[in-house]
């Protein structure tokens, strides 16, 4: 500290180098007076030459100081993405679990839903019934060959429409079908039970049970 910081040093020096004066001066011995004031003009050109030499191993000591907080603070920070990441994997392989999951049981319902319209089918075909399923949101119908025999149809060349089954709808039957439609979607009734005459291929009509 002294060596950097001159006033720190002449306060330090001053009161010893008088001290050592007065001593010298009162035995009257020139020799320890030269000796001492060599020591002191040594000590003050020393204390002069390294000075920046000092200064620069502090400003390095600080330097390090501050080196060694920064690659703390950076460790700390990694350490917290790496946990940040470790709870982030966690999650992602719980919701690609679950997703798993939700797909498996998903194909086993289609499956399901599979097997329960193919078994539908055969029970309809073995009891000779006709086939009419609408979706109701897209309009989109499917019939199986027996639905269009029983109107006249070949089931090769027939397609059937929501709005071709409305045309050959026999007019008197149309409001009581679509009063009994617009109940049972609204929920107020609970099925959808109705008799009304569809229009076959040859012109005469066919009494069917909806």
């Amino acid at each position: 500290i002294l060596s950097v910081s001159i006033p720190a040093f002449i306060a330090y020096v001053f009161p010893q180098g008088l001290m050592l004066i007065f001593t010298l001066l009162h035995f009257e011995d020139t020799t320890y007076f030269w000796l001492a004031s060599a020591v002191g003009a040594y000590l003050i050109m020393t204390t002069l030459f390294t000075r920046n030499t000092n200064r620069s191993i502090l400003q390095s000591i600080k330097l390090q100081a501050q080196n060694n907080t920064l690659i703390e603070d950076l460790n700390n920070e990694i350490s917290q993405r790496e946990m940040l990441i470790s709870q982030r994997t966690v999650e992602v392989k719980k919701k690609n679990h679950d997703l798993i999951i939700e797909i498996t049981e998903r194909k086993l319902a289609e499956k399901e839903l599979r097997e329960n319209e193919e078994r539908l089918r055969l029970a309809l075909t073995a009891a000779n019934q006709g086939l009419y399923d609408l979706n109701t949101q897209t309009g989109e119908t499917k019939t199986n060959p027996e639905y269009a025999m029983m109107l006249g149809y070949n089931p090769a060349t027939f397609c059937e429409t929501n709005q071709k089954w409305l045309e050959r709808l026999h007019p008197d039957d149309l409001e009581p079908v679509s009063n009994l439609y617009k109940a049972y979607a609204n929920g107020e009734t609970p099925e959808y039970n109705i008799e009304f005459r569809q229009r076959m291929k040859s012109g005469g009509w066919k009494w069917i049970l909806s």
